[in-house]
C-alpha cells in the first residue's frame, strides 16, 4: 500500500471523482487533499455515525447556520458540516484516510470525517460515493470559523501497491537535539519509531510546553488573531511533569524526526503501552519533513488519569508508510523547522522573541 502525491490527486480531480463549490486544486497539498467545508453548519444533539442511512436523515428538521455568518462552535457540543462530494465511486484499489489538518492541531478540536452508510470515522472506503461530512467537537475551547476553511485533510492510499515498510533500523529517520542519528533498537518497532517527551529544552521564553486554560473566550481561526495567554498557561523546564486527568497540554518530543523522500509519517493517536492518555499530532508528517536533520513532533496530550513523566520517557509512536511516487519539490509544511512546542498558527506566540 502506498499514498498518492499531489500529481496523482490532481488527476483524480481532473477525472471527475471529486467536486466542491470551491476550486479543489487550490486545496491540494504535497501529499493529500484538504477538504474545504460547505456553506452550512448543523448543531446536533449527539455524535451519530450514519450506518445504513444518510447524514440527511440525521439532520432532518435541523436548520443549518450559514458559514458566511462565521458561526461560533461551542465546546462540549457536536456539529456536522458537509465538505466535498465524491461524484464517481472510488475505485476498488483506492482508500481515503482522513485527519485534522495540522493548523488546527493545537486548538484541541476533535474533527472526524465520514461518508453516508459506512458507519466508520476517518476511512473513506473503496466504492464510496456522496458527500464527505465532518463531525466537529470543540474541546476545550470555543471556536469561530471563517466562511472558507479546511479542518480536515484526506490522504489517498493505493491498495494495489504491494510494498510495505517492514523496518526502519539503520534508516536516517531519528536524531537527538544535536542532530546526531539515533540507531539504538529501543527507538524502533518494525515500521515505527518510538519518541519521548521533552521536559528540558526550552524556547526563548523558557517554556517547554503549554496547558490549556479553562475559558469561555473564543478562538478565531485566523493566523495570529488570538492572544495566546488568554488560552494557555506556560510550562517551564522540569525533571518530571504530572499530567492531570482530563486536562489538555501541548508538548514536543525529545527526539527529532526525519521523513525521507518516498515516505509519509503518521503518529498513532494513543498507545496503552505508554500510559492511559491521548497523544496526537494532527495530520501526517509529509515527505521530506525534517529533511534538515530532523524536527521535533509537537503533540496534543490529554490524560485519562493522572500520569507522571520524566524527560525522554516514551510517549508516542510514529509509523512510516510508502508514497506512490516522489515529490518534485521539497516539503513546504507550516511546521517544518519547528524547534520546540508552540500554541500554533492562530496565536500571537513567537518562540524566538
Amino acid at each position: 500500500m502506498a499514498y498518492y502525491l499531489e500529481d496523482q490527486i490532481k488527476n483524480l480531480i481532473d477525472n471527475g471523482y471529486f467536486y466542491s463549490e470551491h476550486d479543489l486544486k487550490k486545496f491540494i497539498t504535497k501529499d493529500g487533499l484538504d477538504l474545504p467545508y460547505g456553506n452550512k453548519v448543523y448543531h446536533v444533539a449527539n455524535a451519530t455515525l450514519p450506518f445504513d442511512r444518510t447524514t440527511d436523515d440525521i439532520i432532518k428538521g435541523i436548520d443549518g447556520v450559514s458559514t458566511a455568518n462565521e458561526p461560533t462552535l461551542y465546546k462540549g457540543q457536536t456539529y456536522l458540516i458537509p465538505t466535498i462530494k465524491i461524484v464517481k465511486e472510488l475505485p476498488p484499489n483506492l482508500l481515503g484516510e482522513t485527519s485534522g489538518v495540522s493548523s488546527i492541531g493545537r486548538t484541541f478540536n476533535h474533527v472526524k470525517a465520514f461518508v453516508d452508510y459506512a458507519g466508520r470515522y476517518e476511512k473513506i472506503l473503496p466504492g464510496s460515493k456522496g458527500t464527505i461530512w465532518i463531525e466537529v467537537s470543540p474541546k476545550p475551547f470555543n471556536i469561530k470559523i471563517p466562511e472558507v476553511l479546511s479542518l480536515n485533510n484526506m490522504r489517498i492510499k493505493d491498495l494495489n501497491y504491494s510494498k510495505e515498510v517492514e523496518t526502519l533500523k539503520g534508516e536516517k529517520v531519528l536524531y537527538d537535539k544535536a542532530n546526531k542519528q539515533l540507531t539504538d533498537s529501543k527507538y524502533f518497532d518494525k515500521n515505527k519509531v518510538i519518541m519521548g517527551i521533552n521536559l528540558k529544552d526550552a524556547d526563548a521564553h523558557n517554556n517547554i510546553g503549554f496547558e490549556a486554560r479553562n475559558t469561555d473566550k473564543v478562538i478565531y481561526l485566523e493566523e495570529g488573531a488570538n492572544n495566546w495567554q488568554d488560552f494557555f498557561k506556560e510550562i517551564k523546564p522540569t525533571e518530571q511533569f504530572e499530567f492531570e486527568k482530563n486536562k489538555d497540554y501541548i508538548f514536543a518530543t525529545s527526539e527529532l524526526i526525519r521523513v525521507a523522500e518516498g515516505y509519509l509519517g503518521e503518529m498513532a493517536h494513543s498507545s496503552d503501552e505508554f500510559g492511559d492518555f491521548r497523544a496526537h499530532y494532527a495530520a501526517f508528517f509529509g515527505p521530506l519533513f525534517g529533511d534538515n536533520g530532523g524536527n521535533r513532533a509537537v503533540m496534543e496530550i490529554t490524560a485519562m488519569k493522572n500520569h507522571t513523566f520524566v524527560h525522554g520517557q516514551p510517549i508516542c509512536k510514529v509509523g512510516f508508510h510508502n508514497t506512490a511516487g516522489k515529490l518534485e519539490n521539497g516539503y513546504d509544511g507550516k511546521y517544518d523547522l519547528q524547534e520546540i512546542a508552540t500554541p500554533g498558527k492562530f496565536f500571537d506566540y513567537d518562540p524566538k522573541n
